[in-house]
């Protein structure tokens, strides 16, 4: 930029909290950033942006930032060295090429997401590379909520209802492991709803805030979400609280259902979730007989136990089984990773091609195993910092040792770049790139709004 006189910019915040996606304004003056505040003009976020928002300015202008591309000739030292970008990709390109297609892995962090969250052009364009050149490419949500929205596709749904139809419908919202400090853009919808008379009940493993909120508050032990939804549907079944006539026209497998949750009365679940027998009753009655309900399932930490997509697959059932499915006020709110009804954006990522040859699927283990087991060469982490988002993290390390070439694209000098990385990309961060992000109910351009400091590169650029 050439201004010299102080432009406010309206973009968004660069944290990836969906479904809370909050406006930012960004002042610049004479080509740099001067300061961040919230959007006061946002419809989702109406000028509310937390610590973390606020605190992003500090990305901006920053001594520790990563400039320029870097290599070194030794994991064991912390020697970098300087590289022209045209040296470095040949380097890569010429690896790749070498490697053959299905050993070379890409793993995208969610520091992709920063200016692209819920649209996903980076992550297609990740996708449509790794298919046209034969890579590994591996979805990143398997490590946040890509379990619960497996278990949600299984048996569910995965488009959601909005919060402002639960401010303005629901009579029933049930906060499911759910917590508003991570959803405050849909806490005030709750207010509102509460404010008409809708009833509040949080279900979770401690008292949060959303239960300082709630009408009812049911504390069961971590992990035990699946026999509670079990438990509620055997009792909705038996006394006849179901939707016959929305079974009949919208859901398959009822007959089945039926005969497996004979099995898990109030009696089997109460010592497994610590609810009295009494407890689950109240709770399952109140649900069923209350309409519209509107159901809010925790976006990443109900899956985050052993199992924990049969916790999505048993709770994504009650919608469909009272009747609260298509609506208003109804259905399963805002979470994690989900898409309102009739959001339908465009995919570039080149589905239709089958995976090449020796394919690893998107489970850490599976990935942990194959670097173990020598069967990747190149790995390209752009906005991963893979070591501090896989639980296993000792193998992990020893699977990196395995890789020939690992290239790490990012803001910062990542642990993993320290430990792993040969090659280190700088990367442009979400004031310094055209992007894009979507809510549920609104679509947001992030405008360009200061040059890339040196010589860092967007990872599109770089692809």
């Amino acid at each position: 930029m050439t201004a010299t006189s102080s432009t406010t910019f309206h973009t968004m915040c660069p944290m990836n909290c969906h479904p809370t996606l909050c406006g930012m304004k960004a002042e610049v003056k004479e080509g740099k950033l001067a300061h961040i505040q919230g959007d006061e003009g946002n419809p989702d976020s109406q000028g509310f942006l937390c610590v973390r928002g606020r605190a992003a300015e500090e990305i901006i202008g920053n001594d520790q930032r990563l400039l320029y591309p870097l290599a070194r000739d030794s994991r064991d030292s912390q020697d970098w060295r300087r590289v022209s970008w045209d040296d470095v990709l040949d380097r890569i390109a010429n690896a790749m090429a070498n490697a053959g297609g299905n050993r070379v892995g890409i793993w995208p962090g969610h520091g992709n997401g920063s200016n692209d969250y819920a649209v996903g052009v980076k992550s297609q364009l990740i996708n449509r590379f790794a298919k046209m050149f034969g890579a590994q490419s591996w979805n990143p949500t398997m490590i946040c909520w890509g379990l619960g929205g497996f278990g949600l596709g299984l048996t569910g749904v995965l488009e959601t209802s909005t919060k402002e139809d639960m401010g303005e419908n629901a009579d029933l919202i049930v906060m499911w492991a759910a917590n508003i400090p991570s959803q405050p853009n849909t806490a005030r919808y709750l207010t509102a709803a509460k404010r008409r008379g809708a009833r509040v009940i949080t279900i979770d493993v401690r008292k949060t805030e959303t239960a300082a909120q709630s009408d009812d508050v049911y504390l069961i032990k971590p992990a035990s979400d699946p026999a509670l939804a079990l438990a509620m549907m055997h009792v909705i079944i038996a006394e006849g609280l179901h939707d016959d006539v929305f079974i009949a026209n919208h859901a398959i497998g009822f007959g089945a259902l039926i005969d497996h949750v004979k099995q898990f009365p109030p009696s089997w679940a109460a010592p497994i979730t610590g609810l009295s027998e009494d407890q689950i009753l109240q709770l399952a009655r109140t649900y069923a007989r209350t309409k519209p309900a509107m159901m809010v399932i925790g976006g990443s930490s109900l899956h985050k136990g052993p199992n924990s997509w049969l916790a999505a697959r048993a709770v994504s059932c009650l919608p469909a089984l009272t009747g609260n499915l298509g609506i208003p006020g109804g259905g399963i709110g805002p979470r994690h990773g989900s898409s309102g009804h009739g959001r339908s954006l465009g995919d570039i990522s080149c589905t239709d091609l089958p995976p090449n040859g020796d394919h690893i699927p998107n489970q850490m283990s599976e990935i942990v195993e194959a670097l173990r087991t020598g069967k990747i060469d190149v790995l390209l982490l752009p906005g991963s910092n893979m070591l501090s988002s896989y639980p296993d993290a000792h193998n992990l390390a020893a699977g990196l040792n395995n890789v020939d070439l690992v290239i790490s694209t990012d803001l910062f000098l990542s642990e993993t770049a320290r430990r792993a990385a040969d090659i280190i990309l700088p990367s442009t961060s979400w004031l310094e790139e055209l992007g894009c992000k979507a809510t549920n109910t609104h679509l947001y351009l992030m405008d360009k709004v200061l040059d890339a400091p040196a010589e860092t590169k967007s990872f599109v650029d770089v692809l």
